[in-house]
C-alpha cells in the first residue's frame, strides 16, 4: 500500500527537505507468443504530479498507444490514469526505460532492460525471460538521514506545526537543514568530480565549508516564524517552498563562489559544473520519487514452468503466468531481477524454428 505523508500532519518544511515519495501503482502485462512476438499493456494510476513531472512516462514518440483520463473520488480527490499498449514483432527489442529517444535526461530515469530468447533442446523448446533493474545509487544520502535524525526529531515530526513550541521547531528544522545541506554537499562533490576532477582538495573542502556555513549561520526559527502564520496549508507549504529553495541557491552559490575565487573556475566551467550538480540532484530526486511506486508486472509465455523467482505463479494452465509485486526500494543500491523460463515439449512446438529467437 503506498503510503501519503500529509502537510497538515508533518511540518511542511521537513516535508520539502526530504526527498519526496511519488505514489504511483504500475501494472504491467507482458504477453510472449510461440512465434516470439510480445504485447506490453500497462495500467498506471496516481497523482497528476506522478505521471507529469516525475519518472519518464510511455509516450507516443516510444511507440506506445497511449490514453490519460481522471477518476473522482467521493472526497473530491484525483486519480490520473495513464494506459498504454505497444506490440513487438519477432526480434524487435524489448523497451529499457520509457524516456523519449532524444530526452537528453533518458539516463536518469528508471532503466529496466529485458530480453526474452528461445533455446531448442532434445526435450523442448525452453523460453527465457529476463528483466533488470540496475542499482540506484541511495545509500550515499540516505547515510546522513539517519546519521543526523534521532527519535526526538521523527516524534516531533509527527506534531502539527502550530502545536510545537520556538525551541522545538528550531531543534526540528536545524536537524532536518543539515540533512539537506549534506546532501548538497554530495551532490556538489559528484559534480565537482564529473565536471572538473582536477579541482584542488583544497578548493574542494573551503568549497564544502562554505556551503555547510550558509546552513549553519540560517535563522530556521525565523523562517518557521514568517511561514507558520499563513492562513492555511497551501499557502504555508508555498511559504516553506520558496524559503527552502531560496537557503539551497545561497549554499550553492557559496559553493560556486569559492571555485570561482580559490580554483579561477570560468564562466565555461561553472556551467558545466551547473549542469552535473542539477542532474545528480534530479537524479536523487527520482530515485526518492520512485521508494513508493508499486510495481505488479506479469509475463506470460508458452509451456510449462521450469523455474522463476517471482511471488506467485497467477496461471497454471498455457500460456503459464508469473507474476512479481514490489516496490521502488527494491533496486536502491542493488540490482533487482526478474527471471522466467518455461519449457514447450517439441512435439506441440514444431512451427517453432530451430534457431533461437532473441531480444
Amino acid at each position: 500500500m503506498c503510503e501519503r505523508r500529509l502537510i497538515s500532519l508533518v511540518p511542511a518544511l521537513c516535508l520539502l527537505l526530504l526527498a519526496s515519495s511519488g505514489c504511483l501503482k504500475r501494472k504491467e502485462s507482458i504477453t510472449i507468443s510461440r512465434d516470439g512476438s510480445a504485447v506490453i499493456k500497462l495500467d498506471f494510476d496516481g497523482d497528476r504530479d506522478d505521471l507529469e513531472f516525475g519518472d519518464a512516462m510511455p509516450n507516443a514518440d516510444s511507440g506506445w498507444d497511449v490514453t490519460r483520463s481522471v477518476e473522482y473520488q467521493d472526497d473530491g480527490e484525483e486519480t490520473h490514469i495513464l494506459k498504454a499498449t505497444q506490440e513487438f514483432a519477432p526480434g524487435q527489442p524489448l523497451p529499457a526505460c520509457f524516456a523519449s529517444p532524444d530526452d537528453p535526461d533518458a539516463d536518469l530515469y528508471l532503466r529496466f532492460p529485458t530480453t526474452y530468447r528461445t533455446e531448442t533442446r532434445d526435450d523442448g523448446v525452453y523460453h527465457y525471460f529476463h528483466r533488470v533493474y540496475p542499482p540506484r545509487a541511495w545509500a550515499i544520502v540516505q547515510y546522513w538521514e539517519e546519521a543526523l535524525i534521532n527519535d526526538r526529531h521523527e516524534e516531533l515530526s509527527k506534531k502539527p506545526m502550530e502545536e510545537l513550541t520556538p525551541d522545538e521547531r528550531q531543534m526540528l528544522f536545524e536537524a532536518f537543514a543539515a540533512v539537506e545541506a549534506h546532501k548538497q554537499i554530495e551532490h556538489a562533490k559528484e559534480a565537482v568530480q564529473e565536471a572538473a576532477p582536477t579541482v584542488s582538495w583544497e578548493a574542494r573542502l573551503r568549497a564544502r565549508h562554505a556551503l555547510l556555513d550558509v546552513y549553519a549561520t540560517t535563522d530556521l526559527g525565523a523562517i518557521a516564524g514568517r511561514c507558520i502564520d499563513a492562513p492555511d496549508d497551501e499557502s504555508r507549504g508555498a511559504c516553506f517552498e520558496e524559503e527552502t529553495g531560496k537557503l539551497r541557491g545561497k549554499a550553492y552559490h557559496a559553493y560556486t563562489d569559492v571555485l570561482t575565487s580559490v580554483a579561477g573556475f570560468d564562466p565555461d566551467q561553472l556551467a558545466s559544473l551547473d549542469l552535473a550538480y542539477q542532474r545528480s540532484s534530479r537524479r536523487h530526486d527520482l530515485t526518492g520519487s520512485l521508494a513508493n511506486h508499486q510495481f505488479e508486472i506479469s509475463v506470460s509465455m508458452p509451456g510449462r514452468i521450469v523455474a522463476h523467482n517471482g511471488d506467485r505463479v497467477a496461471d497454471n494452465r498455457p500460456p503459464i503466468r508469473v507474476e512479481w509485486n514490489f516496490d521502488g526500494k527494491a533496486f536502491r543500491d542493488r540490482p533487482h531481477e526478474l527471471i522466467m523460463i518455461t519449457r514447450e515439449p517439441l512435439s506441440s512446438s514444431a512451427e517453432i524454428e530451430s534457431a533461437s529467437h532473441e531480444r
